[in-house]
Parts: structure tokens; sequence; C-alpha cells
């Protein structure tokens, strides 16, 4: 979920071992890990989350996500079924793969 909105929906497995929109993944790059060298900065996802007066019409990660398109700034996606996850990411339209969806 991001600022109020659901943007990815999986079992814990599939959300941590294949994470499909681009929050969740930054999300996860965040984490310490066992193996994290102390020294080691952490993955900071830039930006800030919107406020809700900011938040209406497109996808409300659009000025934080380093896949942006244009459509991102004005329409917030569907869902789209990656194998038994849904993810609400242009990235994942159909019509991208057409040209359809413009970045």
């Amino acid at each position: 979920m991001y600022a109020g909105k659901l943007v990815e929906i999986g079992t814990v497995h599939d959300i941590f071992n294949h994470p499909q929109h681009p929050y969740t993944k930054g999300l996860l790059a965040s984490l310490i890990k066992k193996d994290t060298n102390k020294d080691e900065r952490l993955y900071n996802i830039e930006g800030t989350p919107p406020t809700p007066e900011e938040k209406e019409g497109g996808c409300p990660f659009v000025n934080r996500c380093d896949f942006a398109m244009k459509i991102c700034n004005t329409q917030f996606p569907p869902e789209y079924r990656i194998q038994s996850q849904k993810v609400a990411c242009w990235l994942h339209a159909p019509e991208r793969e057409k040209g359809d969806v413009h970045g």
C-alpha cells in the first residue's frame, strides 16, 4: 500500500521473492539483511510521499518512481495479474508492449 492505494497484492513469499511494483522493490532494497556490512549505505527511495491534496489523478508514487511514464501523472493504473500477484503499475500493462502506453 502506498499513500492509501493498494499497489501490490500477493503472498509473503511472492512479495519478498518476486516484487512487481517499483515501491515494493524499493522497500525491500532498503531492508537490512544478515549479510549487510555495517558500513554499507542502505537504499533510499528519493523524495517524499504525497500529501492528500497531491494524490488525486495519477499514481501517487509517480514523483519517486525511476520508471514513471507520462500516463502515471494522470491515470492510476488498473490491477494487472502477474501469476498469483496483483499489481497496480503501468509497467505491467499489456498495451505498453504494443506502444499504446507512452513513457
